[in-house]
């Protein structure tokens, strides 16, 4: 492995601000046309605290500017790491960060599944595990964060996967839900994502409460990232143990 090439890429990804990085083996983890690429970079952008106060009943206009916003910069950040890794002579295709809800039925169907899973592949370069909510939870951040991915044949040194839960009995997220889609379960690798929370009545909510609100039409709430302890104080909680 070039030592070299893998410190000038890290550079290039501290250049580019990228606030949480990690590099996963892949191999045979996805179908389709991603099954023979053998690495990926997960990548995260903070959603900034401040832009989370006030959802605690649902989507503020702030948390959906900062949500669209964010999106938009990890796919400018993803084409620019595809680039540079191709200029490297490796091949690399970078994923968008995330799907609209109104192409979710007509590109997924109704599973609403997209081909790659950012959590998944951010849970294989140890980035953080999924909660309770079916996000992915870091340590810094909690799930205050936007992921993408770029798959590449460019030899990485892959993080060591994490494979469950860290969520404890902490069960805030399925108490402040909505919809009431949380079951409370905890994740563990093969776990479902149906096991975990009911997808179709998370989006109607979500869509419901963002038109209410805000006046768009997407599947953003956010009231899950709010009261996640993980997530800091962006509730106004002083609670930060993860136990209770």
């Amino acid at each position: 492995m070039n030592e070299q090439l893998i410190a000038g890429l890290e550079e290039y990804l501290r250049e580019l601000r990228v606030d949480l990085y990690g590099f996963a083996d892949i191999a045979g983890i996805f179908g389709g046309e991603w099954k023979d690429w053998p690495h990926a970079i997960s990548m995260a952008l903070e959603l900034p605290i401040d832009d989370v106060l006030g959802v605690q009943d649902g989507p503020t206009p702030r948390y959906y500017e900062a949500y669209v916003r964010t999106n938009a910069r990890l796919n400018q950040i993803a084409a620019k790491v595809e680039a540079w890794i191709r200029r490297q002579g490796y091949r690399a295709q970078a994923v968008v960060a995330t799907v609209a809800s109104e192409g979710l039925d007509q590109e997924f169907g109704p599973p609403l599944t997209a081909p790659v899973q950012h959590k998944t592949v951010a849970t294989r370069a140890g980035l953080g595990w999924i909660g309770k909510n079916a996000l992915l939870i870091t340590r810094k951040y909690g799930p205050r964060v936007r992921l993408t991915s770029v798959f590449t044949d460019m030899p990485l040194p892959a993080a060591t996967p994490i494979e469950y839960g860290q969520c404890g009995k902490c069960e805030r997220c399925r108490d402040a839900c909505p919809a009431q889609a949380i079951t409370g379960d905890m994740w563990l690798v093969g776990v479902a994502r149906e096991a975990l929370v009911d997808v179709e009545a998370c989006r109607q909510r979500a869509e419901q409460l963002l038109m209410e609100r805000v006046g768009q039409q997407q599947a953003v709430c956010g009231v899950c990232v709010a009261v996640c302890p993980f997530s800091g104080r962006p509730a106004g909680r002083t609670e930060t143990s993860a136990d209770g």
